[in-house]
């Protein structure tokens, strides 16, 4: 199962669902930390799941407009 944007639509408030993998581009997705917005880091990672221990990130969609995941309600995702 994998993270995906709904019905395929890049636009503003777009519900995420999961969904079985198709590597559609709705499905693929770049981790950027929020200390990290301008720049690229490669250490610091969890060998087996590739993230940064105890650091915020957004998930940015690989769609052209980049948006972002969030939850409105605040919560953890």
């Amino acid at each position: 199962m994998v993270i995906e944007i709904t019905d395929g639509k890049d636009v503003e408030g777009q519900t995420i669902g999961v969904g079985q993998r198709t590597n559609s581009t709705t499905q693929l997705w770049k981790i950027i930390y929020t200390k990290d917005m301008n720049a690229t880091r490669t250490n610091g990672t969890n060998a087996e799941f590739g993230f940064k221990i105890g650091e915020p990130f957004y998930l940015v969609s690989r769609l052209p407009m980049h948006r972002v995941a969030e939850s409105p309600s605040g919560n953890n995702i």
